[in-house]
């Protein structure tokens, strides 16, 4: 064979040409000439392939973060949502950065060029809590007139780590008995404002679950007052008020969790007033859940009160109205950071030796593989040590695997280079 300035592993055992160690010694010295003149760059090195990560280069990205003040990309503490998380896959970042209420945070645990995956997380103490609030803003906001889901702009995926949540779709209720100048004298205690929700689904909604706001109509300065009720399934009161207020939205209401309900109430109850008029300062009652469901529902107001604010847009079907996909499970579980690195063209090429830097935390580990097809085969490479590239192919790329025992370090990548001969 003729002598060219190319890169050959030479196994144990192998009668190597002399044209081979020849090559491979021209190789590296060319190499090195070429770094003693100019410096190491991807134009003056043969067959060099290197990144500094001065931007952000990666195709994609698990469970790291690009750090542009540093040039590195590092992992974060994931032991943060160990309890309970929902996964917000999107082709946007806009309406993300709307979540951080209700004692919830986001961060960006997997990127490539079609999109992102936020995992969304609560601050506050048991798992239920944290579901709770996490369900409270993406459904409710801070009073059920401002949930943020609906802001993601480009939302394809809900994905969450309880099981519970699978399948299930949203729904926001609201009935709000809206204050006249006064209480009229005729009120005896029985006149109403009721809305009924049927569920379509009694088979399998398994686990529905709700979380509800009441707050009862009256007169705070004489101190009459009609109750506001949740009841679900009907008949089951799970939070009333009278002349203040019941807020069970982002807290444990598991103890509420029902079984195939087949329907569930928000009831407004009136004062009894006994005969007198009471015109001093006027509270409106109202009446407000989030319920979380398999299969759609249907909805009857009746009322022999005052004219209530209830219409038909108080009625929120998610999944109808603003077509949020169900929630599905998890997918992105472990807690190992994976970067794929962008892609080098190459020549027809038989030999890899790489190079990689990183700081990686001694209980955690880091893995190299080489595919030189693009990334439809990878080989593990041990760094530093020239391998036989045994997938074919034309398009370069590596990908590092950090596995994380311990998930609260900070583990970084920093920069690799990788020649090919």
């Amino acid at each position: 064979m003729a002598v060219t300035n190319s890169l050959y592993k030479i196994d144990n055992g192998d009668s190597p040409d002399v044209d081979e160690v020849i090559s491979n010694q021209s190789f590296i010295l060319n190499n090195v000439l070429a770094y003693a003149l100019d410096g190491a760059t991807t134009t003056n090195q043969h067959n060099l392939f290197m990144d500094l990560f001065t931007s952000d280069t990666a195709q994609s990205m698990t469970n790291l973060t690009y750090d542009s003040g540093n040039d590195w990309y590092e992992t974060t503490d994931q032991s943060v949502f160990a309890d309970y998380y929902m996964d917000i896959y999107t082709t946007t970042t806009t309406g993300i950065s709307a979540l951080n209420i209700n004692n919830c945070l986001t961060i960006k645990i997997y990127e490539d060029g079609s999109g992102y995956v936020y995992r969304m997380y609560s601050t506050s103490g048991t798992a239920e809590v944290q579901r709770a609030e996490v369900m409270k803003t993406l459904f409710y906001g801070t009073n059920g007139s401002d949930e943020k889901v609906s802001g993601i702009t480009g939302l394809t995926n809900l994905k969450s780590s309880d099981s519970r949540d699978v399948g299930k779709r949203a729904f926001y209720f609201y009935i709000a008995c809206s204050p006249n100048a006064s209480l009229n004298s005729g009120l005896t205690g029985n006149e109403y404002n009721d809305l009924t929700i049927t569920f379509n689904d009694t088979s399998t909604n398994t686990d529905c679950s709700v979380w509800s706001y009441t707050h009862g109509r009256g007169d705070s300065t004489y101190g009459k007052w009609g109750t506001a009720y949740c009841e679900f399934p009907t008949s089951t009161v799970v939070n009333s008020a009278s002349s203040g207020t019941s807020d069970e939205t982002g807290t444990d209401t598991s103890a509420e969790e029902a079984d195939n309900p087949a329907t569930m109430m928000l009831r407004q109850r009136s004062p009894n007033t006994g005969g007198t008029t009471y015109g001093g300062s006027q509270s409106a009652g109202i009446a407000r859940a989030i319920v979380l469901c398999s299969g759609s529902t249907s909805t009857n107001y009746t009322e022999t009160w005052e004219a209530s604010e209830f219409s038909e847009g108080s009625h929120i079907d998610f999944y109808t109205d603003h077509s949020i996909p169900l929630i599905e499970a998890a997918t992105i579980t472990s807690d190992d950071a994976i970067l794929v690195t962008g892609t080098k063209t190459l020549a027809s090429e038989d030999a890899v030796i790489i190079k990689q830097l990183s700081e990686i935390d001694s209980s955690n580990s880091l893995q190299v593989e080489f595919s030189a097809d693009g990334g439809s085969n990878y080989q593990v490479v041990t760094e530093s040590v020239l391998s036989d590239i045994t997938n074919t192919g034309t398009t370069g790329q590596l990908r590092f695997t950090i596995t994380r025992t311990d998930n609260t370090v900070e583990d970084r990548l920093k920069a690799y280079a990788y020649y090919v001969g």
